[in-house]
């Protein structure tokens, strides 16, 4: 018979082993909401849900052909949204994820803290502002 419940304290090193072999992003399971499917006391799957706030787009007008300029309008923004989010009462605002397209925009996401999710690309995420 399949139990389906809340995951306990108790399972986190075992869903981490298992998040590891699944060749998935790897999650802070701790603040995540997971549910285990245990057969036999065992866990055979998991799936966890995560809140976060998906901040996009980040627009620069083309007309502003001063890179330094740009950056510093980049950054101004994404320093601006970080500090609402900062200040909202729910801890899952603290992270957030963001789709990068363009090459300089994911090295000064990086720079700036992001790290990318899902292997590489162009899917980033910060957590814990």
């Amino acid at each position: 018979m399949i139990k389906l419940r809340p995951a306990a304290p108790e399972d986190l090193e075992t869903l981490n082993r298992l998040q590891r072999h699944a060749g998935n992003e790897l999650i802070d399971l701790r603040r995540a909401v997971v549910f285990v499917a245990e057969i036999e006391g065992k866990i055979e799957g998991f799936v966890a849900g995560r809140l976060m706030f998906q901040v996009e787009p980040l627009w620069v007008s083309p007309a502003l052909n001063n890179p330094t300029t740009r950056r510093r309008v980049t950054l101004g923004l994404a320093r601006a949204i970080e500090g609402w989010l900062k200040r909202q009462p729910y801890p899952w605002a603290r992270n957030y994820f963001a789709y990068i397209r363009d090459a300089v925009f994911q090295r000064l996401a990086e720079a700036y803290g992001l790290r990318p999710i899902y292997g590489h690309g162009k899917f980033y995420l910060r957590e814990g502002l």
